[in-house]
Parts: structure tokens; sequence; C-alpha cells
């Protein structure tokens, strides 16, 4: 038996199954989430990272919408200043040298 779950995106209520992203349940919504490493194909791995969410009562905490599963009352913000500092925060921190080899 599927498990339904419901959950808001940016204040659009939307249901998907068990087992589905919020990058999904996003897409069901008709928000979009920009994202370069997701393939349908391919297990969620989140490498890019360019599709960071917020999850409203975790404000602060950045998590990519392709690889965290969506769950049952879940609030998930998409774009607020916040959102957007923080991520240009990250994506400018300069990666450690010993990371390229």
């Amino acid at each position: 038996m599927t498990q339904i779950m419901t959950l808001t995106i940016d204040g659009i209520e939307v249901t998907v199954s068990r087992g589905a992203t919020i990058l999904d349940a996003a897409e069901k919504a008709g928000v979009k989430i920009p994202s370069l490493c997701h393939d349908k194909r391919l297990t969620p791995f989140g490498s890019c990272r360019l599709c960071m969410v917020e999850l409203k009562g975790r404000e602060g905490k950045l998590i990519p919408a392709c690889f965290s599963p969506a769950r049952n009352g879940m609030e998930v913000i998409t774009a607020s200043a916040g959102t957007f500092l923080r991520f240009e925060a990250m994506r400018r921190k300069p990666i450690p040298w010993s990371s390229w080899r």
C-alpha cells in the first residue's frame, strides 16, 4: 500500500507518494527549483548543490531538494532573502586545495 504525504512548498500544498524527494514534490506543485546534477535515471546524490532549499522551523540550514525525502507536514521555502544570502555565502566559500586532488 502506498503511503501518501502532504507538504507545503512556498505556500502551495502538494501530495506525493512515499519515496518522493522535495524536488519531485516541487515539480508536481509547479514550483521551479534549479538543478544541475539531477537525472531521474540515476540515484540522487546531490553533488552540485544548486537545488538548495530551506525548511520552515530550521531557518539557516539549507538542504538539497534532489536528495532530501519529502515528509508529511514539511514546509519548504525555495526562495527567500535568507536562503539566497546563505546560498551565495556557501557558493563563494573557497574549496580547500587538498580536496582538488
